[in-house]
């Protein structure tokens, strides 16, 4: 789909091979009062009851928050909505005992005047796919993330750790939460992608195979399925969710440094370890609470 010629966009959701329901959920909007363009993957945890729950209040929220009322400052209105969303998962949480202890993950942009506003809670992610190389624009609110920031592990370790499905923070799992707002607006590259997705994308595909069919040349949507599919051949373990933006719009690329002595620029500083636009950083509360 295109958007007034600003944005192709695509998604896809599946259960994958192992769950019983498909507790994800994903939204798209535009918000009528110019807030903006809304783009939102949510994974919820809690049982298959309270998951499921759990993440469409937090889609029907966000989207019912945003459209009451235009906030300037399109970074306020992530924070209030994600805020928003806590509170109507938490309390909800608390009418019935099949819901408790229910929450979800969220990765949520806003889109606006050329702009990407871009908030988390949990570890749901958002990859940006620019000139061939891919790069996490969100870090996890994990475990263990807190130890590779710490230098307990490395990020391949954290890959296979016991523990790499808690998470220490989620909407709806207490009456207040800590959203994680990107502090200044990212400013899209013509041609630059997307891509918002739920763990049980990023557990089954390594960075290299995300980027190696972000590389292809494909209907975006054609994407989105090559993703989900891909994800259930290495064995679909959890639910799988994608979002695919591909901007049409923005900053002219920059010309890539010529190639002397076969030295490749791109080859040689693949995938998100190298992290060249940075990755907005942030202390991790004490209390762990686990991914169900």
């Amino acid at each position: 789909m295109t958007f007034e010629g600003k944005f192709r966009f695509a998604n896809h959701t599946d259960i994958g091979k192992a769950r019983k329901k498909n507790e994800d959920a994903m939204g798209f909007f535009e918000a009528p009062n110019g807030n903006g363009y809304v783009f939102v993957v949510c994974d919820g945890m809690g049982g298959h009851v309270g998951g499921a729950v759990a993440s469409q209040t937090a889609i029907k929220a966000i989207r019912y928050f945003l459209e009451q009322e235009y906030i300037s400052d399109a970074r306020e209105a992530i924070r209030k909505a994600l805020e928003y969303a806590n509170q109507e998962i938490y309390y909800k949480a608390q009418t019935s005992s099949d819901l408790r202890n229910m929450g979800t993950t969220c990765v949520m942009v806003i889109y606006r005047e050329g702009q990407c506003y871009i908030g988390h809670v949990g570890d749901s992610r958002l990859y940006l796919y620019r000139d061939g190389l891919l790069t996490r624009l969100t870090k996890d609110h994990s475990f263990v993330q807190m130890l590779v920031d710490q230098g307990v592990i490395t990020e391949e370790e954290a890959e296979v750790h016991p523990r790499r499905n808690e998470i220490l923070r989620a909407l709806g799992t207490d009456l207040e939460v800590e959203v994680e707002v990107r502090p200044a607006p990212f400013t899209p590259n013509i041609k630059d992608t997307f891509l918002l997705c739920s763990d049980g994308l990023n557990s089954m595909l390594s960075d290299y195979e995300i980027e190696s069919i972000l590389d292809e040349s494909r209907d975006l949507q054609d994407k989105a399925h090559l993703f989900i599919n891909s994800a259930n051949a290495e064995g679909g373990l959890d639910n799988i969710t994608v979002q695919l933006i591909e901007f049409l719009v923005g900053n002219t690329p920059a010309p890539l440094p010529k190639n002397t002595n076969n030295f490749n620029p791109i080859a040689s500083n693949k995938l998100s370890d190298t992290n060249p636009l940075g990755v907005t950083t942030s202390e991790s509360p004490s209390d762990e609470k686990k991914k169900l």
